[in-house]
Order: C-alpha cells, then sequence, then structure tokens
C-alpha cells in the first residue's frame, strides 16, 4: 500500500515536471512560430475598356480604373496614377484590365491635340500665325485662350478726273489710283493651341522683357510695377478650319494688318459686325466729312487768300 502511494506521488511528480517544461519550451525560452503577414498588394492603373492603338487617353471615366495586385506580380512598368496616364497616347492595344505600361505609352503629338468636331461644323486642322506684342494682345495670350481675328486690307481704287480741254476742245482726263482702307472680323471664336518662341543664341543675352512706361491713369510717363511688354515676335498656332484657314492666309499673302482680339472666358458668341471703312464711318457711325478746300484765285501779281474762319463757340456734348 505504501508502495503503490510512493508511485502515485511519483507520476504526479513526472507529470507536473513534463507538463512544466513544455510550458516553458513553448512560451518561456522556445521560439514562437510566426504568423504570415497578409499582402497589401500594388494599386496600379488598368484599362477599364480595350484601348486600341493610336488612342488618345484623354477621358478618365472611360478608358481607365485602378486594380490592387499582389507585390510579387508588380512590374516597374505598371503605372500607379492616373495623372501619369491621362493625355497620353496609347502606341500599343491594352486590353480591359491589363496593367498599363510605360512602354504603352508616348506623348501625343499636335494632331493628337487638335479638337474635335463641333455639332454641324468640320473638324479644326492647325494653323500659324506670326504675332507680336501689338497684334498679340501685348503677350497676354495662353494656350487654350479663345480669340478672334481682325484684318485690315488696303484696297487700290482706280479714280478719274477731268482737268481741262485739249487744243481741240476734247476734255482732258488724269488717272491715278488712290489706296483705301478696309478693317473686318474675319474670323472668331479661335482655340489657340500653342505658342512658340524664338530660341536664344546660348551667346546672346537672354532678355525675354523689357519695363516700359505705361499710363494706366491716362498720365504720360507713369510706370505701373509689374508691367512689361514682350520684345520681338512669336508664333500662335490656331484651331481653324479650312475656310478661316483661307481668310487669314488671304489676309496675310495681301499684306493686311492682322490683329488678335482675345475673348473672355466662356465667351462662345459669334457677334456680327459690317466692318470699318471710311464710307461707314460717315454713314452709319456720324464721323463728319472734313470741309473740303476751296480754290484759291492765282493772278500774275495777286494771291487772294481764303478768309479766317471766326472759331464758334464750344458746345457742350
Amino acid at each position: 500500500m505504501v508502495i503503490l502511494f510512493i508511485g502515485v506521488i511519483v507520476a504526479l511528480i513526472v507529470a507536473g515536471f513534463l507538463i512544466f517544461f513544455f510550458q516553458m519550451n513553448n512560451f518561456g525560452g522556445g521560439e514562437i512560430t510566426p504568423v504570415p503577414t497578409e499582402d497589401p498588394g500594388i494599386v496600379v492603373v488598368v484599362a477599364r475598356v480595350d484601348i486600341p492603338a493610336n488612342t488618345l487617353i484623354d477621358d478618365r471615366d472611360t478608358l481607365l480604373d485602378e486594380r490592387t495586385i499582389p507585390t510579387n506580380n508588380f512590374s516597374p512598368q505598371y503605372l500607379t496614377n492616373m495623372a501619369d496616364v491621362e493625355g497620353r497616347l496609347a502606341v500599343n492595344v491594352i486590353r480591359a484590365g491589363d496593367p498599363i505600361r510605360r512602354s504603352d505609352l508616348t506623348t501625343p503629338g499636335l494632331s493628337q491635340q487638335i479638337p474635335t468636331a463641333e455639332p454641324d461644323r468640320p473638324r479644326t486642322k492647325a494653323y500659324s500665325l506670326l504675332v507680336n506684342s501689338l497684334s498679340g494682345v501685348a503677350d497676354q495670350i495662353r494656350p487654350n485662350d479663345f480669340v478672334d481675328v481682325v484684318a485690315t486690307f488696303s484696297i487700290p481704287r482706280r479714280l478719274t478726273y477731268p482737268t481741262g480741254r485739249d487744243d481741240q476742245g476734247q476734255i482732258v482726263y488724269e488717272h491715278f489710283t488712290e489706296i483705301f482702307q478696309s478693317t473686318k472680323t474675319i474670323v472668331q471664336q479661335v482655340q489657340v493651341m500653342r505658342i512658340l518662341r524664338r530660341r536664344v543664341n546660348a551667346e546672346g543675352t537672354p532678355v525675354a522683357q523689357q519695363e516700359q512706361p505705361t499710363a494706366p491713369t491716362g498720365e504720360p510717363g507713369q510706370t505701373t510695377q509689374g508691367d512689361f511688354v514682350t520684345e520681338g515676335d512669336w508664333l500662335l498656332v490656331l484651331a481653324v478650319n479650312n475656310q478661316e484657314a483661307e481668310l487669314i492666309d488671304f489676309a496675310r499673302n495681301t499684306n493686311a494688318a492682322i490683329t488678335l482680339v482675345l475673348r473672355g472666358a466662356g465667351d462662345g458668341d459669334f457677334e456680327q459686325t459690317i466692318g470699318a471703312s471710311f464710307d461707314l464711318l460717315v454713314g452709319e457711325f456720324g464721323v463728319p466729312l472734313p470741309q473740303p478746300v476751296r480754290g484759291r484765285v492765282h493772278g500774275e501779281e495777286v494771291f487772294l487768300p481764303d478768309p479766317t474762319s471766326t472759331p464758334a463757340p464750344t458746345r457742350v456734348p
């Protein structure tokens, strides 16, 4: 009985020792088996629909989407920011759901940046026009602004006046040509696509702007800080249709004075104008004609000048 009792005690001691040993091995001094960390993945830009080659990616909501892929599947060629994709040109076919790679895109040329056609109007084309600080709205035009094109033409007119009679009594005429000016807004609502300036020579002085005196309050000689005038000339790339290009090109090749008028933001109206010429200024806008010069009598020893005009009192408008 005593031996059995001693055996039970020894068994309990051994069992307690084993329990203590395993507890120490698992929690006290042993290594803990790590729990695998979940892969968060990487968000990449993918094609929402099939994107054909030579497609300008300009509509994020229609063409682009985002998807999380495992980190092990990520490639440095994949793009993770939509801003790096939008506005680029696809050079390869990109299938729907595929990540967009850097090699799939390139910078679009000018032809891809030409605006799409408006309703009931042909699609515009690119046309370059040379301007300066006077004809180019004092260099205040920026890409995507809209301008109107005003041209002043020099129109020759052949005139004939009688000058007297010859020995046979026939009327003698004098023929000469006189130049008349005519101004008209020939094209309206033209988008400026690009502005190209001359490249400054490395040996030249890179002075792009020179301060000029201005008189914003009407007083001559005053200069407002921050007002500058750009020297030289530069090219504007305009988006026009063929008819508009013909009008501008005709004006340019006939040495007409071309001036641009900058439109306000959101101004899309087409304004009806009658143009400007001397007869229109007199007939439509009330510009008074100057008094014709009266003839003077000349003799061998007599010269009768016009009498001095008595000035009229000043009228208050």
